[in-house]
């Protein structure tokens, strides 16, 4: 689910993301990722990267820093 919408989306959000990744993306771009198998959690309370009201473009730019933390 994605702030903004009143459903569920059936498919991946974030592709790239590990299988075990939890995701709580609120506007602005505040960012709660969990990978649970690794004991990792990244928080990103900043200012909002982009204009749109939920980055996910950032969210998936994450990803791929947790999927490179956690292949070491």
């Amino acid at each position: 689910m994605m702030p903004g919408y009143r459903f569920v989306f059936k498919s991946n959000l974030n592709p790239i993301a590990p299988d075990d990744m939890f995701a709580a993306m609120k506007k602005n771009g505040h960012l709660i990722n969990v990978v649970s198998s690794q004991g990792l959690v990244v928080l990103d309370l900043g200012d909002n990267p982009d204009s749109s009201p939920v980055p996910r473009t950032f969210q998936n730019n994450i990803s791929k820093y947790i999927n490179q933390v956690i292949s070491q």
